[in-house]
């Protein structure tokens, strides 16, 4: 019965797994954007709403929302990830993807730390956003994290239009103490 009815009404139906393949299908087809990231966003998955580009640019308060501490790790780490694919490069995104590269707060998480997913999702993300977010990236090079530090020269070194002005920053780094931040920055 699904085949037959339009995908419209399909996003108002009660199963978020049917709304959030309408979603994706009325994107795919060109259908109406704004719809579909409504019902993306009301599902919270951000890595789907970051497979639209630029045209998610509605979502962008909600991921910037979701990478606040208070929010659970697998939300704040989507969020990153969502913000980097869709690619644009905001003060806000950029400011609010920098305090998550550089929080320190720890919890605990099994087999991984909180810091560390974040903070790496968070950098990705900025590299993505290329020379625009490069400042926030030098900038995290004198974290106290040593992790903070490595995810930084890690993404530095992927921003091909910048990485002229990167070299002398990111050589520095290979005298760090921390063999993480070394190996990152001469990768």
């Amino acid at each position: 019965w699904i085949r037959d009815r339009p995908l419209s009404i399909l996003l108002t139906g009660p199963d978020d797994a049917v709304r959030l393949a309408a979603a994706q299908a009325l994107f795919e087809v060109d259908g109406p954007v704004d719809a579909a990231i409504n019902i993306m966003i009301k599902a919270h998955d951000s890595r789907l709403i970051g497979t639209l580009g630029s045209d998610a640019e509605p979502a962008i308060p909600h991921r910037v929302k979701w990478l606040e501490p208070n929010q659970k790790i697998m939300k704040r780490c989507g969020a990153a990830e969502a913000l980097g694919i869709i690619g644009v490069p905001t003060s806000e995104v950029i400011t609010a993807l920098g305090i998550a590269l550089r929080n320190g707060k720890t919890q605990g998480f099994p087999f991984a730390n909180h810091t560390w997913c974040v903070s790496a999702s968070a950098a990705t993300a900025l590299g993505q956003l290329g020379q625009p977010a490069a400042g926030v990236l030098l900038k995290a090079l004198n974290d106290n994290d040593d992790r903070v530090r490595a995810n930084a020269a890690f993404e530095l070194g992927n921003i091909n239009d910048y990485a002229v002005k990167t070299v002398p920053s990111l050589m520095e780094c290979l005298a760090e103490y921390s063999p993480v931040v070394r190996a990152n920055a001469s990768w």
